[in-house]
């Protein structure tokens, strides 16, 4: 009977993220299996090689749609936007990172990862944000179309994830304010 694992592969790939995005994919195994406290046949064990580790640990999980985009009862259609954007911002603060190590690593192509790549467009969360947005838009709280203001909300909300990402210090609140102000003044009703 083997051994029971004393740390889970989520917990090695955890570390081997943080060293990918710290050092980049040069990093080598040894010190990813260091850091991790393990030895390096173990990670060979467990991932069969360094690509297959680096691809498992840089593919991003797929976002939870639904909890990026909800609405709470009864807020206003800015309160909304301004809670939705928020929540875009850390969700590609999280990502943008992580796909960038993985867009540069030297074997890339699309199809190694496979049924993820198709959570990391767009239109999922732009069909998703749209059916909350046509609410308000029914109800007279912003003008529509619904559409039109999903995909600048995911924009908007890239940008500054973008800008939070690559331009210390980080976002702050009154850019993220100001920002909405703009996109508020052509939505609202």
């Amino acid at each position: 009977m083997p051994r029971p694992k004393k740390i889970s592969d989520e917990a090695i790939l955890a570390v081997a993220r943080t060293c990918f995005r710290t050092h980049g994919h040069s990093v080598s195994t040894r010190d990813i299996a260091k850091e991790v406290g393990i030895s390096q046949a173990v990670l060979y064990q467990r991932f069969g090689g360094k690509e297959q580790m680096f691809l498992r640990a840089m593919v991003p999980t797929p976002p939870n749609v639904e909890a990026l985009v909800a609405a709470a009862p009864g807020v206003s259609a800015r309160v909304y936007l301004e809670a939705v954007t928020q929540r875009l911002i850390v969700h590609f603060e999280e990502h943008i990172p992580v796909v960038m190590h993985l867009m540069t690593y030297p074997g890339f192509a699309p199809e190694m990862i496979g049924d993820a790549h198709e959570h990391l467009r767009a239109a999922p969360l732009i069909a998703a944000l749209t059916q909350q947005i046509e609410p308000f838009v029914a109800a007279g709280e912003m003008a529509g179309p619904a559409e039109g203001t999903a995909t600048a909300v995911l924009s908007l909300a890239h940008t500054m994830g973008m800008h939070a990402m690559m331009t210390p210090p980080l976002l702050r609140p009154e850019h993220v304010k100001s920002a909405l102000d703009v996109l508020w003044s052509g939505v609202a009703p």
